[in-house]
């Protein structure tokens, strides 16, 4: 796995051999300022991987943002989808992250499984890569 960002607000790395990107949301944001090149980096990050490449995202650590913010998250899960983005594991342990990223994909378009750990995130998503 190769680390490409990482910064008080989110983690980007990949994994060629897995054709996976993985994020990690940190904390809360109050404005699209606090994460100006977001969608730059993920996009950045994107063209590392092969078309239908997945995504595990982990937000164990973020809190419910800032309703300034949800634009920029459905930018950014439009870019990746734009990208070759197939699927989605979401970690998220907090019942009001489930509620605010559950409406943010529904607004996006974008399909995702969620999970309570890491463990049944990546587990999900290699099954899927072996189909």
């Amino acid at each position: 796995m190769q680390q490409l960002v990482s910064n008080d607000r989110y983690a980007i790395a990949v994994d060629t051999a897995k054709n996976r990107l993985y994020l990690t949301v940190k904390g809360y944001w109050l404005s699209p300022q606090d994460a100006p090149r977001y969608v730059e980096d993920l996009t950045t990050a994107a063209k590392r991987l092969r078309p239908q490449f997945a995504v595990l995202t982990d937000a164990t650590t973020m809190r419910p943002h800032h309703e300034d913010v949800m634009p920029l998250h459905i930018a950014a899960q439009q870019a990746l989808m734009a990208a070759g983005m197939s699927r989605v594991a979401e970690i998220l342990p907090r019942a009001a992250t489930r509620l605010q990223t559950r409406r943010l994909s529904n607004q996006s378009g974008m399909f995702k499984a969620e999970f309570d750990t890491h463990e049944e995130a990546e587990a999900w998503l290699d099954a899927q890569t072996a189909r």
